[in-house]
Order: structure tokens, then C-alpha cells, then sequence
């Protein structure tokens, strides 16, 4: 039987969610992390937990990095841990470099990641600002190892050059 939005069960797990953020629940992080692959089709979780993530802030860095890294995932629940990422890097300017270093490092694996991963990872960084990625953001696209969809290289040109 499939669950309507209108049942309320189905708001549950996304409330439940929410208020792990609001708590900066940090016993919660794995936890949630592992909501990745579990959901990764489901749309609600895969926007609202960056905002969850943003909430809990930088005690979350650590095991997102090592969830991105995590080459055995598939693209989406990687690119979900990526988005949060940079959301903790958005919302808490004290951690912003370190956010950018992580996503940085994944790239720099662009040969190994698939493409849409990397045009994701280049994407969070160019909303970082990550000026000082930009000769490696260059390097990865000379290879073509970058889905031009997820954001081309004039767009990172003329944000970055602002």
C-alpha cells in the first residue's frame, strides 16, 4: 500500500530529523548519515538533511568526510554527504575552509569519482568560494571526468572571478 502525504506517519521521520538538528544531537550523526543510502531516493530527506547537518555544525565533519570518501556508495548518497558539508561550511563561517579542504580532497580522487560527483563536488565549492581550488577545478575538467549538467566551466569561471 502506498503511503499518501496526507497520512501524517509519513512527516514523522522528517520531523524527528529536524528536531536532532535543532538539539545539535551529536550522538545522532551516524545515525543520520546512514538515512543516505537508506533514503536516497526520497527527495524530502535528501533536501532537508544539508539543513539538518547545518544545524549540528562542525562536529558532524569527521564522519561525513569519511562517508564521502566512501567510494562503495553510490553518486547520490555521497553527493547528499558533499551538500552537507558545505551547508555546515555556509552556516558556520568559523569551519568554512575545513568544509572546502574536505571537498578539496575528494576531488583531487577526480579520476576515481564518477563525473556527476565531481561536477557536485565543484558546484559545493565554487558556493564555498574556494577560490584557491580553481587550478584544480581546471584539471578535472581538462580530463573530462565532469558532468557539464551539474555546472559547466564558464559558471565556475564567473562565480569564482566575482
Amino acid at each position: 500500500m502506498k503511503t499518501e502525504y496526507k497520512d501524517m506517519e509519513v512527516w514523522a521521520p522528517l520531523h524527528a530529523w529536524r528536531a536532532l538538528g535543532q538539539l545539535q544531537a551529536v550522538e545522532a550523526i551516524n545515525p543520520l548519515i546512514n538515512l543516505f543510502h537508506e533514503l536516497e531516493d526520497d527527495d524530502w530527506s535528501n533536501d532537508d538533511m544539508p539543513k539538518v547537518f547545518a544545524m549540528i555544525g562542525a562536529p558532524a565533519l569527521p564522519a561525513l568526510a569519511v562517508y564521502l570518501r566512501y567510494d562503495a556508495r553510490n553518486v547520490f548518497p555521497r553527493k547528499c554527504a558533499a551538500d552537507c558539508i558545505r551547508s555546515i561550511g555556509l552556516k558556520h563561517p568559523e569551519v568554512k575552509e575545513k568544509s572546502a579542504r574536505i571537498l578539496v580532497d575528494q576531488l583531487k580522487l577526480y579520476r576515481k569519482n564518477d563525473p556527476s560527483l565531481n561536477g557536485f563536488l565543484i558546484y559545493y565549492l565554487v558556493d564555498l568560494g574556494a577560490k584557491d581550488a580553481i587550478a584544480l577545478i581546471k584539471e578535472v575538467y581538462k580530463s573530462g571526468n565532469v558532468d557539464e549538467m551539474v555546472i559547466s566551466f564558464q559558471e565556475v569561471v564567473d562565480d569564482l572571478q566575482q
